[in-house]
């Protein structure tokens, strides 16, 4: 009889028992779950109606800006993914820089058009040119300077101005990458890469 009555103990309990179980399995599951490490990822909001073809991290590594065939460059919080500002150009970006402080913005078009803008104001000018060629390549330069690639062509800007101060023509080669500070670029076609200082 006693080992009957125990039966029908643990039996009588066995639902409370199981509730509790699982209760505590909602409360620490995910309070585990939190302690793993993630790998980072960042979601960012649907901003842009078409492709994105540049992208450039700001030096502190706290913002990105994206420059879309839409015809908008916009500037993210790396950490939320929340859009800060719309910055609306001529025709859609091909190419985007941010320079050393954070507070300019540079995006190039497949027109040849480049333009400046202010971070915090939204401000923009635009740099005079009379060329055609792609901007597929930019980058802040010392002495208050962009360069810029595309088209075959590698071409230094004054940013005080507005005017183009050099032009390395280089017919042929259709890549072009810069370095973060514009001090370095490589350019390349089917079979060959040039770099120049």
């Amino acid at each position: 009889g006693n080992a009957a009555s125990q039966d029908l103990k643990i039996t009588q309990f066995e639902p409370m028992y199981r509730a509790l179980l699982t209760i505590l399995s909602l409360l620490v599951a995910p309070a585990l779950a939190q302690d793993k490490p993630r790998p980072p990822e960042l979601v960012l909001q649907a901003g842009h109606s078409t492709e994105v073809w540049g992208i450039a991290f700001s030096k502190s590594g706290k913002s990105v800006a994206s420059a879309s065939l839409d015809g908008t460059v916009r500037l993210w919080e790396v950490a939320t993914g929340r859009e800060l500002r719309v910055f609306r150009g001529r025709w859609g970006g091909r190419a985007v820089a941010m320079d050393s402080s954070g507070n300019r913005l540079a995006a190039g078009d497949s027109r040849g058009h480049i333009s400046i803008f202010d971070v915090k104001t939204g401000n923009q000018f635009e740099l005079g040119s009379d060329t055609r060629d792609p901007v597929e390549a930019l980058a802040f330069a010392a002495g208050n300077e962009l360069v810029s690639g595309g088209g075959g062509h590698i071409r230094r800007w004054d940013l005080s101005t507005g005017r183009m101060v050099s032009d390395l023509q280089q017919k042929g080669m259709d890549k072009i990458a810069l370095t973060i500070d514009g001090r370095y670029c490589a350019a390349a076609n089917g079979t060959s890469l040039r770099l120049w200082d």
